[in-house]
């Protein structure tokens, strides 16, 4: 058995790429599902209520489905709260925005006079670029 494993392997090694990444991608995917299978028989098995198969039966809240949907409603109210509170926030925002845009500006310029030119710096000369 080992051997045929052995030889099966060197087979697909010396396969060209694209039986290598069918490989890949098989195996991968094929890994997936049987992590996902334990992992669910784990959560129904050793999380399940400590009631009677007829009491769970009737009891969603106590089901991995009743739990997954409460989880949902609860995702969805605090996005919808959320989404609430951005949409005050931009009207907010967005009316400040425009009110500043709406504002007029005044531009003093000064005439530079002689008070305020600086004191004390000496004379210079310019010389006329070419």
């Amino acid at each position: 058995m080992r051997e045929r494993i052995k030889k099966f392997v060197a087979k697909i090694r010396r396969a060209d790429e694209a039986t290598k990444q069918k490989w890949f991608w098989g195996s991968s995917a094929a890994a997936v599902l049987i992590v996902l299978g334990l992992w669910l028989v784990y959560i129904s098995n050793f999380t399940a209520a400590p009631f009677s198969k007829k009491e769970s039966a009737g009891n969603e809240e106590s089901s991995f489905i009743g739990t997954f949907k409460k989880g949902i409603q609860s995702l969805s109210d605090d996005l919808k709260t959320r989404y609430g509170n951005l949409k005050k926030n931009l009207d907010t925002n967005i009316g400040a925005l425009e009110k500043r845009i709406g504002e007029t500006n005044t531009i003093m310029i000064d005439s530079g006079a002689a008070e305020n030119a600086p004191q004390g710096l000496e004379n210079t000369t310019t010389t006329p670029l070419p």
